[in-house]
């Protein structure tokens, strides 16, 4: 007995096609799938090595919206640091001290720099002033905001925001 088209029928044929239209469509991307997963599972892991669960969630969501080529290199940190003075003074906002980290290293090529600033203002000088920076510095995220009052008719407010700037390792 031999096979030939026509023992087969057309839907044996049509299956036949399918399945090998299939395999070939499998053979062009696979091999590019495979790159990319190891891309992500090399990206994933290196997140994982951080060890406080908080930068873990933040380096995530930073990575999520912008990959370390698109921001800006570590040598730019202190031209952001006095924009985020500035943002806070053309507020009216009064700053005390602005303390920072220098940079810790996390997943992969990310650096991360926190910004800490005492600040003395209104409500409504406050808004202003975080929409500026993220508008501003888009690489950056507002990891704690603390506000007090001194007493409930007291409009002034006593204001501590932590920022988180992200930044990719400058070149050796």
């Amino acid at each position: 007995m031999s096979w030939s088209r026509a023992h087969l029928g057309w839907p044996a044929i049509a299956g036949l096609a399918a399945a090998a239209a299939a395999l070939a469509c499998w053979a062009v991307w696979y091999p590019s799938l495979m790159r990319e997963h190891r891309a992500l599972s090399a990206r994933e892991s290196a997140l994982a090595a951080t060890t406080n669960p908080a930068l873990d969630n933040m380096t995530r969501r930073a990575l999520e919206t912008l990959s370390p080529d698109e921001m800006p290199p570590l040598r730019q940190r202190g031209v952001d640091l006095q924009a985020l003075i500035s943002a806070a003074e053309r507020s009216g906002l009064s700053l005390q001290r602005a303390d920072y980290t220098s940079g810790t290293a996390v997943g992969g090529r990310l650096v991360r720099v926190e910004a800490s600033l005492p600040l003395t203002g209104t409500y409504a000088q406050l808004r202003p002033f975080i929409a500026t920076v993220l508008n501003e510095l888009p690489h950056s995220a507002l990891d704690n905001l603390q506000m007090e009052r001194k007493t409930s008719q007291s409009a002034q407010l006593q204001v501590h925001a932590r920022w988180v700037l992200f930044y990719r390792e400058d070149a050796p």
